[in-house]
Formats: C-alpha cells, sequence, structure tokens
C-alpha cells in the first residue's frame, strides 16, 4: 500500500491525548513521519493546559483515561471560544454506538476505533484540518468583508451628512427667488422649476440615505411614544408640496387626524415621507392621492392610496420579499434610488408593524402600514 505523505509547508500541530504510553508513541511516530508537528498529554487536565497556551490545529482524543474521561474534555473545550474551532476525532477502544453517538454530540468531527489502519486515520486526519483550514479562510474573509461594509456605510453617513447643509441653503435661496424675485421669475421660470424639483428630489435621496446609513450601522435611536396622525403626516405633506404642484396631483386627507399612533416620530415621518413621495413619483399628472385610516379592536393601518400606474405582482412580491432596492422611473420620468421603500419596510418591522400593497397595472396602488396595538412597549 502506498505511503500517503503530507507536504512539509503544513506542518500543522495535532495533540494526541492518552493515557497509555504506548499508544502516544506509535501515534506520535506516524505522524511525525507523515509531516505534522506532535504535543502529547496523558491526561485531561494536562491537554487542556496545553490547548489552552500552544496553537493545535487537531485533536486526537482517548476517551478511557483516569481523573477527566475523553468525553469530558471534550465539552469543556468546546465550550472555550478560542479553542471551541479546534477538530476533535475520538481514537479509542470503545466501539459501542451510544459512545459514538455520544462523541458526535459533544462536539467531535470524527470517531475512530482502535485498532485503526494508518492509512484511514491519516486521510481523516488530513481531510478535516484542511477542511478548518478553509474554514479559517472563510471567517477571515468574512471579518474582512464585514470591515469594509462598515467603512463603507461610515462614508455614506458622512457624504449624506455633508452634503445635507449646502442642499438645504440651495433650496432656502431658491425659495427667496420663487417668492419674491418676479423679474427673476418672468424670464426664468421653467429652469427654476426644473432647479427646484432636482434640489428637492436630490434633499430627500439624502435623508433616505442618511437614514439608511444610521440605521444599518444601529446609530438611530428608537424612542416610540404617543403621537396624533396629523403631527406625523403634516410635516410630510409641506416638505411635498412642491412636488405635488408641479404635477398637479390632489392629495386627500380622508384619515382621522386625531388617531393616536405608537411610534417613534422621525422614522414613522420617514416611512409617511417616503410612501408619499413614492405615491407622487407614479401618479401621472392631474391625478389623485388619498390617505386614509382604519382602526379595529387590535390594529391601525394607515393607507396611501394613488390613481397611478400600479404595478404586478411580480414587483410587489420584489418590493415585500426581497432585500433588493427596486427601481424605476417614475411618470414624469423622475429618477428613484430604491432607498425610500427599502427603509419603510425596516421602519415598519421595527415597530413591528406589517406593509402590504394592493395594486393592478393601470388601476393605481394602495400601500398599507398596518400597526398592531396589542404591544404599546415595544
Amino acid at each position: 500500500m502506498t505511503k500517503m505523505s503530507i507536504p512539509e509547508i503544513n506542518k500543522s500541530t495535532i495533540l494526541i491525548v492518552d493515557d497509555n504510553v504506548d499508544n502516544l508513541k506509535v501515534l506520535g511516530m506516524i505522524l511525525q513521519q507523515n509531516g505534522y508537528d506532535i504535543a502529547v498529554a496523558k491526561n485531561g487536565n494536562s491537554a487542556l493546559e496545553l490547548v489552552k497556551n500552544i496553537k493545535i490545529d487537531l485533536i486526537l482524543l482517548d476517551i478511557m483515561m483516569p481523573g477527566m474521561d475523553g468525553f469530558e474534555l471534550c465539552r469543556q473545550i468546546k465550550s472555550i471560544n478560542f479553542i471551541k474551532d479546534i477538530p476533535v476525532i475520538f481514537l479509542t477502544a470503545k466501539t459501542e454506538s451510544e459512545d459514538v453517538i455520544n462523541a458526535f454530540k459533544i462536539g467531535a468531527v470524527d470517531y475512530i476505533t482502535k485498532p485503526f489502519q494508518k492509512d484511514e486515520l491519516l486521510a481523516r486526519i488530513h481531510t478535516h484540518i484542511e477542511l478548518e483550514k478553509s474554514k479559517n479562510i472563510i471567517r477571515e474573509q468574512s471579518e474582512e468583508l464585514k470591515k469594509t461594509i462598515e467603512q463603507r456605510d461610515k462614508i455614506y453617513s458622512i457624504i449624506a451628512h455633508d452634503l445635507r447643509s449646502p442642499v438645504i441653503s440651495i433650496q432656502s435661496v431658491v425659495n427667496l427667488w420663487i417668492e419674491n424675485d418676479e423679474y427673476f421669475i418672468q424670464n426664468h421660470l421653467e429652469e427654476l422649476q426644473t432647479f427646484k424639483h432636482t434640489i428637492d428630489s436630490l434633499y430627500l435621496l439624502l435623508e433616505n440615505l442618511l437614514l439608511w446609513s444610521n440605521n444599518i450601522q444601529n446609530k438611530l435611536p428608537f424612542n416610540p411614544e404617543f403621537y396624533s396622525l396629523d403631527t406625523l403626516i403634516n410635516p410630510c405633506l409641506q416638505i411635498l408640496k412642491k412636488m405635488a404642484m408641479q404635477k398637479n396631483i390632489i392629495i386627500n386627507k380622508n384619515y382621522n387626524p386625531d388617531l393616536l399612533i405608537f411610534a417613534d416620530q422621525n422614522m414613522m415621518m420617514a416611512v409617511f415621507r417616503n410612501l408619499i413621495s413614492n405615491a407622487l413619483k407614479f401618479t401621472p399628472e392631474n391625478g389623485n392621492i388619498y390617505i386614509k385610516s382604519e382602526q379595529n379592536s387590535d390594529s391601525i393601518s394607515i393607507i396611501f392610496e394613488d390613481t397611478g400606474i400600479g404595478m404586478n405582482k411580480n414587483i410587489i412580491e420584489k418590493i415585500i420579499n426581497e432585500n433588493n432596492l427596486i427601481t424605476n422611473p417614475g411618470t414624469n420620468l423622475e429618477k428613484g434610488h430604491g432607498f425610500g421603500l427599502a427603509i419603510s419596510k425596516e421602519f415598519i418591522k421595527k415597530h413591528q408593524g406589517k406593509l402590504l400593497i394592493q395594486s393592478q397595472p393601470g388601476k393605481g396602488s394602495k400601500f398599507i402600514v398596518n400597526l398592531s396595538l396589542k404591544n404599546k412597549s415595544l
């Protein structure tokens, strides 16, 4: 039979735990001849000290030892965070199925009975060491990816935060022109309206980007209190008033203004603002948007209904079930970035609510924010 060899560059260290000196010698010789470094321990306590203090790549563990047996040693190793991932192979004379099952239950990766076949033992050792190396590479790559994502989110947050102030300043200047400079308006009204619409869209994008970034980084506070529906919706309508006027869309308030909602003010206003903005985007000129409310014994529904272009079932399923950012141009070719609905879903979820969508192509859409009345503490 061909002798199995391990490349010298592997130089993995295997800990052999057995109270039988002859077994230690035989196993040690086999492993060293095949390119492994070895460490040995005659009992569980000595093995535990070794594995805590030197880098061990795999453990060959006997069950029957004085004092701490192999099962207890394995349990302790698996309970310690920085050594719990070391693969443990039981190498024992115990052949009962109950022992095999117990070994796997407490975290062993393999179970070999004595007397063993040398080549089989080496093959299994090699497989588990290479598997653990692959797992380590995946863990390292995962950590690197996590760091990259965190850095990206910080950059998004900084960009959105730094651009927000100059955009607000430009908005103020444009508003002053529109309200006070008749000559400028008469000669540049169309350009000014386009500029105003672009700035308003950019402002909403930055608001959503900042909210999304802070939410991902868990920097967004969640402080629910009772607010009337009017308190939450009116500021959103003020922000979006110009957008509605540009398309001559009428927003009809058919809800109970005094209806109380237990919610985080900033989050729920962001939800309402995005749903109204979305309705404006996909409703043609001279259309209507209806904001309604319904209440029963255990829930409140706030409904945003439009006379827009509607959606098919595939798009609805993507919005509800997928994490992708869904982007489509509006009826006046308004650009979208997909942040609005993604943020709305996340914020509604934080309130233990649901976002429901009813729509048909050409027949408008209903976006329903359903909030439970059962949990007032959140």
